[in-house]
């Protein structure tokens, strides 16, 4: 999948650089009109995903990853990479949008415990997509 950096516009002002795949649409180029995206889409998994980090919103990495899974090949370099785009693109939020440097080592630090997470628990909810992609191209 190609990507290139699109930079969105944070609250303040800032620029922050996100990586997105090159045919992805975007419905605004500010993260501020991004709501609510965090989280397994269903249920509890909605509940104790986080939108935040220490108070700064990382839904544009949310938007994106799930972007990723929906366009991606069914494959494990393909899981793997949207990933890795996901922790990559919430370090930038973190790097661009912190002012204070003890929030944005503690923002670093949950942003790679919440992409471990994704990376070893998400398997399953990309599987399951993948397969539903399947079986609607099959019917089709």
């Amino acid at each position: 999948m190609q990507t290139k950096i699109y930079m969105f516009t944070g609250p303040k002002g800032q620029k922050v650089p996100i990586v997105a795949p090159v045919d992805i649409e975007f419905p605004s180029m500010f993260l501020a009109d991004y709501a609510s995206y965090c989280g397994a889409g269903k249920g509890f998994g909605d509940i104790i995903v986080p939108e935040t980090m220490w108070g700064l919103t990382i839904t544009i990495a949310c938007y994106v990853h799930d972007q990723m899974w929906e366009m991606c090949l069914p494959t494990w370099e393909a899981f793997h990479f949207s990933n890795s785009v996901f922790l990559r693109n919430i370090l930038a939020c973190i790097a661009n949008q912190s002012q204070s440097t003890i929030l944005k080592h503690l923002r670093t630090y949950r942003a790679v415990t919440y992409y471990n997470a994704v990376d070893a628990f998400g398997k399953k909810i990309f599987w399951n997509l993948k397969g539903e992609q399947s079986k609607q191209l099959a019917e089709a």
